[in-house]
């Protein structure tokens, strides 16, 4: 009897145990995957004609999506906002009030540009202009608490913008000083992200709006620079074996507008791709959400010569 009690708690500890490590299913608004070619995101659900999203970001297995509504013109977001998709409820769209407890330099940037730390508690977003990163943690509640501005190491007198913690746990954003932009890091310690210094890589110039795949093989990112096809393009640059980042790649004209594509972001179960498209970079009158495969990656990858 005893030996048919331990084979039992024996099976019950691994059927315990596979329970706990196997992952939700990501919850997605639109069923109509995309392949290598982008498509709206949730069309009529988030991504609406008579609005303008920007940049969006997952938590929550998919039941929560976060992001900024475009003020149309001089990039001001006029607010940042959650899509929540409750068990056998109606979509809410919430908007993130916390950000009216910033005090503010003019009537610029809301709130937008939303990320997540590793275990979804802590938000980065950006807000003011010049734009400056800020968090915010959730409590044992739900509820997001009050707004802190990242550390003077991070902020500085110019535009800080996108924000993207990567696998590697490290913070990730762009500066603008009004003639270059560039991909900074900043390490954590000691719970915060202080001390931040320019990315060491070929790519690094005209650049931001960036986002490292999982395993920090290759980082996606957007620039104005010459020779692509718009305002701006998003490009793709691999690790190479010795460690050290290629040129930029242009993903191309299925990707790639006459107008802006931004804020690249990559879907938590790493499959997908997606971005902002903008017909114009100020004065917008249309920015939607898009998505595509993220073999379009491989795809670009397999004609590099």
């Amino acid at each position: 009897m005893k030996n048919i009690h331990y084979i039992i708690c024996i099976v019950l500890t691994l059927l315990m145990t596979i329970s706990c490590n196997k992952k939700a299913e990501l919850v997605y608004l639109d069923q109509d995957f995309p392949g290598l070619r982008p498509k709206i995101y949730a069309p009529d659900v988030l991504s609406l004609t008579s609005r303008y999203e920007h940049g969006l970001a997952i938590r929550n297995n998919g039941q929560e999506h976060y992001f900024g509504l475009d003020g149309g013109k001089n990039w001001t977001y006029n607010a940042l906002v959650c899509l929540n998709k409750r068990e056998n409820k109606d979509l809410i769209l919430d908007t993130l009030d916390f950000t009216n407890k910033i005090i503010r330099n003019n009537n610029g940037i809301i709130g937008g540009e939303p990320t997540f730390s590793l275990d979804g508690n802590t938000m980065y977003f950006v807000s003011d202009y010049p734009t400056n990163i800020w968090k915010v943690t959730m409590n044992d509640k739900g509820i997001w608490g009050n707004p802190i501005k990242l550390d003077s190491t991070i902020n500085t007198e110019y535009s800080e913008w996108f924000p993207h913690i990567a696998s590697d746990n490290a913070l990730y954003y762009s500066i603008n000083t009004g003639n270059n932009a560039a991909i900074y890091k900043a390490e954590l310690s000691d719970g915060e992200y202080k001390n931040a210094q320019k990315l060491e890589a070929k790519f690094n110039y005209d650049c931001g709006d960036q986002v490292f795949s999982r395993n920090m093989a290759y980082i996606i990112f957007a620039s104005p620079r010459k020779g692509g096809y718009g305002e701006n393009d998003l490009y793709v640059a691999f690790k190479t074996e010795n460690g050290e980042w290629t040129d930029g790649i242009n993903l191309g004209a299925e990707i790639n507008t006459a107008g802006s594509e931004l804020a690249p972001y990559i879907s938590p179960d790493n499959k997908y791709l997606f971005f902002t498209r903008r017909d114009q970079f100020n004065a917008v009158t249309n920015s939607d959400i898009y998505w595509v495969s993220l073999d379009i990656i491989s795809a670009v990858k397999s004609n590099i010569k």
